[in-house]
C-alpha cells in the first residue's frame, strides 16, 4: 500500500449557522520559495477562519499521514475540511471524528465519509475523558491558529489523550505542535 496522499475533491460552498465553506482565488501564493497559482477552500465560523486546504496548511497536517501506522484505529479530534480523514483512509483501520460544531459536520462530513469512518458530535475534551475506546493514532486540530497562546491547550490535550492510547507504541500528534512551541519559546 501507497503512502502517497490521495487527491482530494473539493468540498463545496456552503452554509450552515455560522460556518461557511468559501472558495477564493490566490493568484499570487507564495509557497516553497516561488509563486503559485491556487484557488482555495476555507472554512469561516463568522470572520474566523479555521482551516483552508492550502498547500502550507496541508504541509502542517502531513505529519498525521506519516506518523500513523498501517490498519491504526484512528481517533481524530476536529473535523475541519475532512483532509486528515480522507488522507488517513488508506492506512486506517478504523478512523473516529470527533467534531463539536454540527455545523461543520452538516458542511463536511457528508462529502468525506466512508464504511472506515464515523462522527461523533462532541468536545475532545468531553470525549477523551470519558470514552472507553482505545486508539493506535490519535490526531488533534481543534484551533484555528498557530498562536503561542495554543501551547497550554496542546499540553492539556496530550495529557488527556494517553488516556485512550492502546500502547505506549500509540502516539498523539497535534496540529502545529512544533510552531507553537518554538513561537512560545521566542515569546518568553
Amino acid at each position: 500500500m501507497s503512502n502517497k496522499k490521495p487527491k482530494l475533491k473539493r468540498i463545496p460552498e456552503g452554509r450552515s449557522g455560522h460556518f461557511s465553506i468559501i472558495h477564493r482565488y490566490h493568484p499570487h501564493l507564495y509557497f516553497n520559495g516561488k509563486y503559485i497559482r491556487y484557488t482555495g477552500a476555507m472554512l469561516i465560523d463568522n470572520e474566523t477562519m479555521w482551516m483552508s486546504d492550502g498547500p502550507e496548511e496541508r504541509l502542517t497536517m502531513s505529519s498525521a499521514v506519516r506518523w500513523c501506522p498501517k490498519n491504526a484505529d484512528v481517533l481524530i479530534g476536529g473535523l475541519g475540511l475532512g483532509i486528515v480523514p480522507r488522507w488517513l483512509e488508506q492506512k486506517a483501520n478504523s478512523i473516529t471524528i470527533v467534531e463539536f460544531s454540527r455545523d461543520v459536520i452538516n458542511l463536511v462530513y457528508d462529502y468525506i465519509k466512508t464504511p472506515k469512518m464515523k462522527i461523533i458530535h462532541d468536545d475532545i475534551n468531553n470525549y477523551l475523558d470519558k470514552t472507553e475506546e482505545k486508539f493506535d493514532f490519535v490526531y488533534i486540530d481543534t484551533w484555528p491558529d498557530l498562536d503561542a497562546s495554543r501551547l497550554e491547550e496542546i499540553i492539556y490535550l496530550k495529557r488527556l489523550s494517553k488516556n485512550v492510547l492502546k500502547n505506549e507504541n500509540s502516539r498523539v500528534i497535534c496540529w502545529g505542535e512544533n510552531v507553537v512551541r518554538k513561537a512560545a519559546t521566542q515569546s518568553n
